[in-house]
């Protein structure tokens, strides 16, 4: 060996002893750090641990930085010096996982924990460096998901420190918590009782609403979820910082995903890492990180199907494209559809633009064909049942499209900024945060389109759906033009920011122009649509980033710099663009706007103890006997549908999301009681009715005022916080027979009041062929009224058939007839239809101009003239007001106030007219001025048929009633696995109704013999009963599940049986060779 070969070995040795030198003093300093700290401070060993972290990677740095300076001839190169000081990052994030796992979900001791940190960080740390010493490896592809670890874990701490040190959860305090987590927890246990006991959790769950199959319950968010069944692996103590954990390791896997798709496409590592971390934190990820965790999963299965379909295409292989297809119609039905969708423009545009129709539409989707029967054999276990429960669920009732051909103009003027800003307008559920980057990517792909023919049609499809309220309805499912499909095109903006960092030598003046173009006109249209308002946040940040990019380009094609370093600055540019996407969505706000009495960990549990502000413990609810809270108050710190956690906690009560989506339920309560519609959850808005309440069984009853405790209810006990538990003893029994059987068309015929006091004495069916007459006992009268204008004092006109015209934002008095009602009957109003009446500019100026005269009349004084510049202002402010038939109206009576509205066209939960509705008013008052009208809308308000009525069937009277159906009720009644039996004997043939929901999955038999059901009292099941003593039992079976059984293992083993062939025909052929040899 000659003396300059052994100078360059020691040299290289130094550099490595360096490098590792960076690792071992940053890891050494931070763990000496956490010791001290730890033991002479205050903090908890989460703070500990990143403060120790922090001062390790900054003393690491800098000492070492300090060090190299003084020998240049022994100093590594930048790349190498950013790989090593990257592990350390990186090995912080293992640090933390270990002291996770061993503290949190174990329960060890945080200096025992920290030293088996050290001695695992130790480890990986030695074995990595031997891999990253060789300087072929740091050039490969191969590192590409090191780098985006690294960074992935960098941006999660610093945009969630909030979180991690405060000790929040990532749950959001509506549907996060009311929905997701608490499914999640229900999950778990439901889970682990299978392990342990090897026992099927009961398909029916009567703990939810008004009851849930097992299969409903769970197949929207969990049931094809991989990542809820990780939730067997956590302490109950520790499930919320688990579910906090598998949120960010969603995305982290999404980022992933893309990465095994994109590496197909990009040759730049920088491409690969940066596009990377901008899919995994892409807009509709970091919204949902904390609120819809679930639609993630899109984002991982989204780059795998189309990897799926590469495979089919150019290497012949299906294996990969049916198991990906499976994970996505199993993960969720109404996803299935979205990605179903994309899966197949990708498919679509790769033939004819890769292609080029060369081969025949036949052969070039056969193999697709056949993959697509053998998933739907494979999955018909799964597929049936969905689609049955799919049919029978009350969603699916929506205007299409909201009834809208094009959005408003200010959603087209503020369209660009909404999608390049995350705290943007977010119209229609438009989730922005897109990278500056992408139009500077836009016009590179546009000028050079014969090279990116599938992507750029791919963001032309992407904006045409921006623009078309059809189109986003389509990919929504025919319902409110919502913009989720937009998960979808995460994967194009990716790539066109990765195209574009790989060829930024290539961007030439043409280019540039035509983006400062395009930008110009983005910022115009968005300061127009923001009413001129410059000096805005949401505007500032886009502009600067605006300004870092365009001076980027510019340098990369004056060749000031070179082109690795551009690549690296514009990398750079595009990260620190998510970052503050991220910091601004969840760390602002975490600090400033997180209600620490809804998402801290130990909230999570304690509030879902206290749903019911122990109600729950000091009563014994069940199917006949249900547990209600009050539709006014709070009760407990959780902010929506507290029904949610009633199966935790083995409280039956109506209010749940969970509950069963049961059209026909839906539709009794809305069409023929009046309810508002809410098809998710019906009986959220029921509104303490007390006839309602009893026919449901609701017996205890729950609130916070005693003014709001429904008439017939006595206050039983008070809980904690001034909460008021109050019980009736008579409610309509679970399942009962009457001697009164009247047809759905002849109630029909009746008011709503009068469609719901029937059924405390009768059954109604839709084939009943003898009714008795009910009119002759009708208890609802109509009561004479007038309405006055609180503002003008003036009485307000009508026509013939009560239809009133409610002006924007005035407030009206109803006069009922003196002594027409007293204070024990009930009062209901009723309308035939609520509808906005649009108020144009030159009104809404009048209408201003007209208040203020009459406020200064009323004062005594000249009424002043609007200035020019009042008038001005007043038309810059209301210069995109259009019809958006949005509602809002409130009616109170003496205890009540009843909201009528609807966010209209702009509503993202589908769009329904106001038709037919009829809201409980409480008890009535000798005061003729008790009720009271407020019309809170911009748009004045057109109500038909307006009436008010009164029920003046005493209590007294309802409970002889009530009384009378449960002397006919089932007896011995027990609530079994899957089944409801009971016994009762009747004298003649009658019809027996119970609270059972009607749906296929029930199946009944008398006295051993199979009945068919009805559907009775508009959406129960009932059946006819013969003379004499009968025992009747209520069977639940999954619907289509043993169907769905049969064909999936027929599909298993014919492809047994085909495989079977193929290795016999082989070999059959080798063996013939063999002998012709």
């Amino acid at each position: 060996m000659t003396r300059q070969e052994g100078y360059s070995n020691r040299m290289d040795r130094n550099k490595s002893t360096i490098n590792l030198g960076i690792v071992v003093s940053g890891v050494v300093l931070s763990t000496v750090i956490f010791f001290t700290l730890l033991l002479f401070s205050a903090m908890t060993y989460q703070r500990v641990n990143g403060v120790s972290w922090v001062i390790g990677l900054i003393g690491a740095y800098f000492i070492f930085q300090k060090k190299i300076s003084r020998d240049t001839a022994i100093k590594p190169s930048k790349s190498a010096f950013r790989c090593w000081l990257g592990l350390l990052v990186l090995l912080w994030g293992v640090d933390w996982c270990v002291m996770f796992g061993s503290v949190a979900l174990i329960g060890a001791n945080p200096i025992v924990s920290k030293m088996l940190s050290f001695l695992i960080m130790s480890m990986i740390g030695y074995c990595l460096s031997k891999i990253f010493e060789n300087s072929s490896f740091q050039k490969k592809k191969g590192l590409v998901p090191l780098y985006y670890s690294i960074l992935f874990i960098m941006v999660a701490i610093i945009s969630f420190f909030a979180f991690f040190f405060g000790d929040y959860a990532l749950v959001y305090n509506g549907d996060g918590y009311s929905q997701h987590y608490t499914l999640f927890k229900n999950f778990r246990e439901e889970l682990l009782a299978l392990i342990r006991t090897g026992a099927f959790p009961p398909m029916w769950d009567w703990s939810y609403g008004i009851g849930s199959s097992w299969f409903s319950k769970y197949v929207y968010y969990n049931l094809g979820d991989v990542f809820s069944y990780l939730s067997i692996l956590s302490p109950t103590k520790y499930l919320a910082q688990w579910f906090s954990f598998l949120v960010l390791f969603r995305a982290y896997l999404a980022g992933l995903a893309y990465y095994s798709y994109a590496k197909r496409k990009l040759t730049s590592r920088t491409a690969l890492i940066v596009t990377s971390l901008t899919y995994a934190f892409s807009p509709l990820v970091i919204m949902n990180i904390t609120r819809h965790p679930f639609f993630i999963n899109v984002m991982i299965i989204f780059p795998l199907l189309l990897l799926g379909i590469d495979k089919v295409m150019k290497e012949k292989k299906i294996a990969w494209f049916i198991m990906v297809t499976i994970w996505a119609i199993v993960n969720n039905f109404y996803f299935a559809w979205l990605l179903a969708i994309g899966g197949f423009v990708y498919l679509i545009l790769n033939y004819i633009y890769v292609y080029r129709f060369k081969e025949s539409v036949v052969s070039f989707f056969k193999p697709f064909l056949i993959g697509l029967v053998l998933i739907v054999g494979l999955i018909s276990i799964y597929i049936i049942p969905v689609l049955i429960n799919v049919k029978m669920m009350s969603r699916g009732e929506d205007i299409f499209a909201n009834d809208m051909i094009t959005y408003n103009l200010r959603y087209y003027l503020r369209l660009p900024l909404d999608l390049i800003n995350m705290n943007g307008g977010r119209p229609y559920r438009l989730f922005g945060g897109y990278s500056v980057v992408f139009v500077l990517a836009l016009v590179y792909l546009i000028r050079r389109r014969k090279n990116y023919s599938i992507l750029l049609m791919s963001l032309v499809l992407g904006g045409g759906i921006l623009i078309s309220p059809p189109l986003a309805s389509v990919m929504s499912g025919f319902g409110s033009p919502i913009h989720r499909w937009m998960l979808l095109l995460n994967l194009p903006v990716a790539l066109a920011i990765g195209y574009l960092i790989e060829n930024i030598r290539k961007i030439d003046a043409r280019d540039i122009l035509s983006s400062v173009y395009i930008y110009g006109l983005a910022i115009g249209l968005s300061v127009i649509g923001e009413n001129f308002k410059t000096a805005n946040f949401n505007l500032t940040i886009p502009l600067v980033f605006i300004a870092m990019s365009l001076i980027l380009v510019f340098c990369s094609y004056s060749k000031i710099i070179s082109e690795q370093k551009i690549r690296y600055l514009l990398a750079l540019v595009v990260i620190l663009n998510v970052f503050v996407n991220v910091w601004s969505y969840h760390s602002i706000k975490s600090l400033a706007r997180i209600d620490k009495s809804t998402n801290t960990v130990e909230y999570l549990e304690s509030g879902i103890k206290e749903s019911f502000a122990g109600a729950d413990r000091m009563v014994k609810t069940s199917p006949s006997e249900r547990l209600q809270l009050s539709s006014e108050n709070r009760i407990s710190p959780a902010k929506l549908f507290k029904g949610n956690t009633s199966s935790l906690l083995g409280v039956h009560q109506l209010n749940s999301y969970n509950s069963i989506q049961n059209k026909y339920i839906n539709e009794m309560l809305v069409n023929d009681f009046g309810n508002k519609n809410f098809p998710t959850a019906p009986f959220v808005v029921i509104k303490d009715n007390p006839t309602l309440l009893r026919f449901m069984g609701v017996k205890y009853y729950v609130s916070k005022n005693k003014s709001y405790i429904p008439s017939g209810y006595k206050k039983m006990n008070e809980l904690e916080n001034n909460v008021i538990l109050s019980e009736t003893q008579i409610v309509v029994p679970f399942a009962y027979t009457s001697d009164k059987v009247i047809s759905e068309e002849r109630t029909g015929e009746l008011s709503q009041p009068e469609r719901l006091a029937v059924l405390l004495d009768s059954v109604v069916t839709s084939d009943a062929s003898k009714i008795k007459t009910y009119r002759d006992q009708a208890s609802i009268e109509r009561v004479s009224y007038k309405i006055r204008d609180n503002k003008t004092k003036e009485i307000v006109e009508t026509t013939k058939d009560n239809t009133y015209h409610f002006l924007a934002g005035h407030s009206y008095s109803v006069i009922l007839e003196p002594g027409s009602v007293d204070n024990k009957e009930e009062l209901y109003v009723s309308f035939k239809s609520a509808t906005p009446n649009f108020v144009e500019v030159e009104e809404r100026l009048s209408r201003k101009t007209h208040d203020i005269e009459m406020k200064a009349l009323a004062k005594g004084e000249l009424a002043p003239k609007l200035t020019p510049y009042e008038r001005l202002k007043f038309y810059t402010t209301n210069a995109y007001i259009y019809d958006d038939k949005k509602i809002r109206f409130t009616i109170t009576g003496k205890k009540l106030t009843q909201l009528i509205e609807s966010d209209g066209i702009i509503s993202g939960n589908g769009y329904r007219k106001i038709v037919d509705q009829s809201y409980y008013l409480g008890k009535g008052n000798n005061n003729s001025k008790v009720i009271q009208l407020k019309n809170s809308s911009a748009n004045d308000l057109i109500i038909s048929k307006l009436e008010f009525l009164k029920d003046n069937q005493s209590l007294g009277q309802k409970e002889e009633k009530i009384k009378v159906l449960d002397n006919n009720k089932l007896r011995h009644l027990k609530f079994l696995k899957n089944q409801v039996s009971g016994t009762i004997k009747n004298e003649s043939a009658t019809l027996l109704a119970t609270k059972i929901p009607y749906h296929p999955g029930w199946t009944a038999t008398v006295n051993g013999k199979t009945k068919e059901l009805k559907r009775v009292n508009y959406g129960f099941v009932g059946l006819d009963l013969s003379p004499g003593e009968n025992k009747v039992v209520f069977s639940y079976k999954e619907p289509g599940l043993l169907l769905g059984t049969v064909i999936t293992v027929g599909t298993l083993v014919l492809l047994f049986i085909i495989f079977i062939y193929s290795k016999i025909k082989k070999l059959m052929i080798g063996y013939k060779k063999n002998e012709r040899g």
